[in-house]
């Protein structure tokens, strides 16, 4: 009956521990896909101000 239960034992604190490290693991993954859809955005974001600086120095050299 002991050996069971230390059996049982071993098996509980082992799941927990797995279950503690996939949390862990789940977490940091969402919060990189999180950080990398900020850097898209942020590059986009960037993109356009520069195609917007762009066409405005095309038509300020027209001008000029």
């Amino acid at each position: 009956m002991r050996e069971q239960v230390r059996t049982w034992s071993a098996f509980a604190a082992c799941a927990l521990l797995l279950l503690g490290a996939m949390s862990f693991v789940t977490v940091r993954a969402v919060s990189l896909e999180r950080a990398e859809a900020r850097a898209r955005a942020e590059t986009h974001r960037q993109e356009t101000i520069r195609l917007a600086l762009w066409r405005m120095d095309s038509w300020m050299t027209a001008l000029i």
